[in-house]
């Protein structure tokens, strides 16, 4: 049996200190804001009709006799009568500025892979794409030992085929894995080598992304 000889990338844990929502923060209806933008700089809305918003994100009466002066504004309250100053697209939202800007969106968990591979012998890859993220997998097999890779499709020829190659999150010799690792964006092979050259190995995996 030949020695596979494997150079290991990039690997990096599980935890992700800071990565979750602050449980101290409040929403704008917990601080009892309904309009203008809030103690943490979330924009609570905007107020119908003649009506403005106030320091305290309360819609209040528009002084009819005013005159409006956005200036630079091109949405939300009015400085100075209060007034609408425009509204943004779906995907923005407006600053303390008064301009639209896009909307950050939070990490999600995306399954980019979940399967029971068939019985085999030597090497089985199965391959997934995915933007530049955090991903995790997990494996297992109730035969036998695997050894478990993230690989680039040029690295798991090179591995596939005998030669020396770099994974990401490289595990030997297991019968479980748990692995996660940071990837560029990109075409990807979870690969699979089984340790077991007369039985055949069945492996369940899961891939995981956060993106």
């Amino acid at each position: 049996m030949k020695r596979w000889a494997l150079l290991v990338g990039i690997a990096v844990g599980m935890g992700c200190d800071g990565c979750g929502p602050d449980p101290a923060k409040q929403t704008c209806a917990q601080m009892g804001y309904r309009c203008g933008v809030d103690d943490y700089g979330a924009f609570c809305g905007t107020c119908p009709g003649t009506t403005s918003c106030n320091g305290f994100g309360s819609c209040v009466a528009v002084d009819p006799g005013c005159v409006p002066a956005c200036g630079g504004r091109t949405c939300g309250q009015d400085p100075a009568c209060g007034g609408s100053c425009g509204s943004c697209a779906a995907n923005q939202t407006c600053s303390v500025a008064g301009v639209c800007v896009t909307t950050p969106t939070m990490p999600t968990n995306h399954t980019v892979g979940s399967e029971t591979l068939p019985l085999f012998s030597n090497f089985r890859g199965a391959t997934f794409t995915v933007p530049a993220s955090t991903i995790a997998y997990a494996a297992s097999s109730p035969s036998d030992t695997f050894t478990v890779g993230i690989f680039t499709a040029a690295e798991w020829a090179n591995y596939s085929g005998g030669g020396n190659a770099r994974a990401y999150a490289l595990r030997e010799r297991v019968r479980t894995a748990n692995e996660s690792a940071l990837l560029p964006a990109g075409d990807y092979v979870l690969g699979f080598y089984c340790n077991n050259v007369i039985e055949r190995c069945a492996v369940t995996y899961t891939l995981v992304a956060n993106y």
